[in-house]
């Protein structure tokens, strides 16, 4: 295992080398693409997943009907009762995998994308390595390796799944009242403009942050290597102070984050319930 894993890290090295890649994203889904068998079944279990869920109310309509008509023997009840338990049952099965699945996925990952960036750095320029700094070549090998962890292991597959679970859920909406579909429909245009909207104001916040979290790293890397000149010169409260200004920027970059998602997550909350009413009200 080793040594296939050695003679994968040496031929992504020979990639790097020659620029084969030509974006960013290629470059990136070519790490998740080694893995595509198992992400498909990752994002096939998903479905089959959320699927399931979708069947429990038309399974929990007929018990209430049951239990309200004291004509019809309780038996029928736990005959859809068991079956409930029995889709539970599979869920969790299904749920306990695609964890399993999902972080194995992102291991290795960022197992190979922590060799390639190594790698990269070794073959450099000097003229590459004095333009760029200790601490943002340290924070592309921890902070941004780890969130493309997250985004390739997690947050990909999810959607992935959703997409195609809104996809089964409207065809199936739609088979059953085609006009309750498309009251549905027309809130999707809002939801699609408010996510293009976001997305343009997260990016050069993320960016923002990803550069102050680097010269925090910067600082904390340069001050334990010249910490003997530091403390021959007498200089620790200078230092601590230039840190707290590099540490206070990265906190107010990090509170842009924040307040960005303290506002689009319930705007995104409110328009999936106006569509939940109009299902109600006009249902």
């Amino acid at each position: 295992m080793k040594k296939e894993k050695r003679k994968t890290f040496l031929q992504r090295r020979e990639r790097f080398q020659t620029r084969e890649y030509k974006s960013s994203l290629r470059q990136i889904l070519s790490y998740l693409w080694e893995y595509r068998t198992l992400f498909i079944i990752l994002v096939i279990f998903g479905i089959i997943q959320s699927l399931l869920f979708l069947m429990l109310p038309l399974l929990l309509g007929p018990i209430m009907d049951i239990l309200v008509d004291p004509s019809r023997p309780i038996t029928e009840a736990l005959n859809i009762f068991w079956i409930i338990l029995g889709i539970q049952v599979i869920v969790a099965v299904l749920f306990g995998i695609r964890i399993y699945i999902n972080r194995w996925i992102g291991s290795n990952i960022i197992y190979n994308l922590r060799n390639d960036l190594f790698a990269t750095i070794q073959i450099m320029s000097f003229g590459w390595l004095d333009e760029n700094k200790t601490g943002e070549l340290i924070s592309r090998t921890t902070s941004d390796v780890n969130n493309l962890k997250e985004f390739m292991g997690g947050n990909l597959q999810f959607f992935f799944r959703q997409s195609a679970t809104f996809i089964f859920s409207f065809v199936v909406l739609f088979i059953i009242n085609w006009e309750l579909a498309i009251y549905v429909v027309i809130v999707s245009p809002a939801l699609f403009y408010v996510l293009l909207v976001f997305r343009k104001k997260f990016r050069p916040v993320y960016k923002k942050s990803r550069e102050s979290y680097a010269e925090v790293t910067h600082k904390i890397q340069e001050n334990v290597q010249g910490i003997n000149v530091v403390k021959a010169f007498a200089r620790e409260d200078h230092e601590i102070q230039e840190f707290s200004k590099e540490n206070e920027e990265f906190f107010e970059d990090s509170i842009g984050i924040i307040k960005l998602q303290a506002t689009f997550d319930p705007i995104i909350y409110l328009i999936d319930n106006i569509a939940f009413l109009i299902v109600i009200l006009l249902g």
